[in-house]
């Protein structure tokens, strides 16, 4: 008889459904975890890009410390006279300090966010190892309560023979 559907059928028809059910079900439950991680990895390497900006890069205009805050393109800590790796301009740590007061204040926060070009939230401070002081730190005035936080910790030389550690949060 044509247009019947036998017992096997139907099923076959639902252990098809079951599985597909299943297999639905399976991989929505790992979405959040890989959605997560994914976001990890973003702001990871948001803060290790913030990270190498401040302390290898010397910022547009190179001399920014020597312009108007209206010219700023970016800021960066580098000693734009030696090319080293790491190496920081006390000049530019100086010059950064007075812009943005020690620490720095809520305006001083939204200007550094906005000549490093990120959305994200973040704080640093940067420690001076020898003397065992801070020399500069900047954070938001209220830091709003993520489960995401990344935090990044590099070792610098200062141009006055000393050396440091950045510690960079961005959530």
């Amino acid at each position: 008889m044509k247009a019947q559907f036998s017992l096997d059928y139907y099923v076959a028809l639902i252990f098809f459904v079951l599985f597909i059910t299943y297999i639905f079900f399976r991989v929505a439950s790992f979405s959040p975890l890989y959605t997560k991680e994914i976001n990890t990895q973003r702001i990871r390497a948001e803060a290790f890009q913030i990270s190498e900006i401040l302390i290898n890069d010397v910022g547009e205009p190179a001399r920014w410390y020597q312009v108007s805050q209206t010219e700023i393109k970016r800021i960066g800590l580098s000693n734009e006279s030696l090319n080293y790796t790491n190496f920081l301009s006390t000049k530019k740590i100086s010059a950064l300090n007075s812009l943005i007061g020690n620490p720095c204040t809520q305006s001083g926060y939204e200007k550094i966010k906005s000549w490093l070009s990120i959305e994200d939230d973040f704080a640093f401070t940067l420690i001076n190892k020898t003397s065992g002081t801070t020399i500069l730190s900047c954070k938001p005035q209220q830091k709003v309560a993520r489960e995401l936080v990344v935090n990044i910790s590099r070792i610098v030389a200062f141009d006055s023979g000393d050396y440091g550690i950045l510690n960079l949060e961005v959530w």
